[in-house]
This record gives C-alpha cells, sequence and structure tokens, in this order.
C-alpha cells in the first residue's frame, strides 16, 4: 500500500476491535437478532493461540427457510494492524472509534486508523 500512495498520501483501515470476552471455554452461542419473522443464532469456536474464530450463522424464518452460513475469521489488534503498517512504511496518524472522530478508548468495539506514507518524509 505505502508504494501506491502519492506522496502526501493516506490509508485508511476500518475493523473491529476483538472481544474475547465473548467466548467461554473458547465458544460461545448466541442470539443475534430474534424477530417475529426470523431468528438468527450464531455458534462460535475460538482458537486463542492463532487469534482465530470458525462460527455457523443459522438464519430461521418463519417460512420454514433455514440456511447456515459458514464465517471464519483470522482477528488482529490494533497494536499487530500498527505493526504491519510500520514494516510497510506507513505511519499511523490518527485513530478514531468512528467516523465522526469518537475518542478510541480501551473499550472502542472498532477502530477507524489513518496511515500516512512515511517512506515520502
Amino acid at each position: 500500500m505505502a508504494a501506491a500512495l502519492e506522496p502526501d498520501g493516506c490509508f485508511v483501515v476500518e475493523c473491529f476491535v476483538p472481544d474475547l470476552g465473548r467466548f467461554d471455554r473458547g465458544q460461545t452461542v448466541r442470539a443475534v437478532e430474534v424477530s417475529v419473522d426470523r431468528v438468527i443464532v450464531e455458534y462460535s469456536i475460538h482458537d486463542a493461540a492463532n487469534q482465530h474464530t470458525r462460527s455457523m450463522i443459522e438464519v430461521r424464518e418463519t417460512d420454514g427457510g433455514s440456511e447456515m452460513l459458514p464465517v471464519e475469521v483470522h482477528y488482529l489488534f490494533p497494536d499487530q494492524i500498527d505493526a504491519m503498517a510500520t514494516a510497510a512504511g506507513l505511519n499511523l496518524v490518527e485513530r478514531y472509534e468512528g467516523y465522526d472522530e469518537t475518542p478510541f478508548t480501551d473499550v472502542s468495539p472498532r477502530h477507524i486508523s489513518l496511515y500516512r506514507n512515511g517512506l515520502s518524509r
């Protein structure tokens, strides 16, 4: 990315912040949505050593329709993303919780991070 940026260019990353507290003994089952028309349930297994989750999202509708959607995520924490960016020649300039520039804190569920090309300075 650093090589593709203009000399004064920037790169914005929007990511969730992993919430490991939602897992109990490396797994979780939770209702994501419950309404009159449908129920969505998430079944997940967490592999902490590899920073990986494997989930099945079950969608059941009142008309009898049902589907299972597999989801696999390898997650990174903000400091790990920063280290990758630095290794690629990008420098963190700003980080917020949202696009409205809400400050990023230890309890923020996501981050908007702005990186500039450090190779151009």
